[in-house]
């Protein structure tokens, strides 16, 4: 799993190889006590903590999911669209974009287009239906 950054001011691209258990921090200042991965962006249209990317891995025989939470007063888009507050599961191929300069391409393993997990007699979807203080809930 690895995004694919691409800076259109400077028209420089890097590749940040993701693992699990590791979140990635995007954003306009350096906060290592945040975060021990991070990119920092200079764009004043990104937040001092705009986004947090990570990945997890249930078990072994499963793909693991990567997961976006944006915290911005900006937003971020998804394949042209804002990313709604909270989290998201990535896709193969989704487009992210941050700010004004900022493009993230995500390769990686994924699932089936809406049923992203199945074991016995549950499931976990990629839309958030319902959350609370202490989960939330997915569904179709």
């Amino acid at each position: 799993m690895s995004l694919l950054v691409y800076d259109r001011r400077t028209s420089r691209s890097y590749t940040i190889t993701l693992s699990t258990n590791n979140i990635v921090r995007f954003g306009r200042v350096q906060a290592p006590e945040i975060c021990a991965s991070e990119c920092v962006v200079d764009d004043p249209q990104v937040s001092s903590t705009h986004c947090f990317i990570w990945s997890v891995s249930f078990d072994e025989s499963t793909v693991p999911l990567t997961y976006i939470q944006d915290i911005s007063r900006n937003g971020t888009l998804i394949n042209g669209k804002k990313l709604q507050r909270g989290f998201t599961i990535l896709s193969d191929q989704d487009l992210i974009e941050i700010g004004d300069h900022l493009s993230l391409r995500f390769t990686g393993e994924s699932f089936e287009d809406k049923m992203i997990l199945e074991d016995r007699d549950w499931k976990v979807l990629s839309q958030v239906i319902g959350k609370g203080t202490f989960g939330k809930v997915s569904g179709y």
